[in-house]
């Protein structure tokens, strides 16, 4: 009986994490990973010593959403389809 617990962790680079388009793919991107997967998944943003001033402001809005402005957002920088 080996009795050990498996968990995976999706490394995320969080310079590409205030955009809001890199933002959206950084997310479609980990959660395929966990239904791949199928074990406990955990998130985890690299580099956050290397974002600051206003990046590191947009990055806690995306952290904390809300789905109005996330969608305004996304159509400024992409233009509405």
């Amino acid at each position: 009986q080996w009795n050990f617990r498996l968990c995976a962790v999706y490394l995320l680079d969080s310079q590409f994490m205030v955009d809001p388009s890199k933002f959206f793919g950084g997310c479609v991107s980990a959660l395929s990973a966990m239904v791949q997967l199928e074990v406990p998944h955990i998130n985890v943003l690299s580099k956050m010593d290397l974002v600051k001033g206003l990046d590191k402001e947009r990055l806690d809005e995306f952290l904390t959403p809300d789905v109005d402005t996330l969608v305004n957002e996304l159509t400024r920088h992409t233009g509405p389809k």
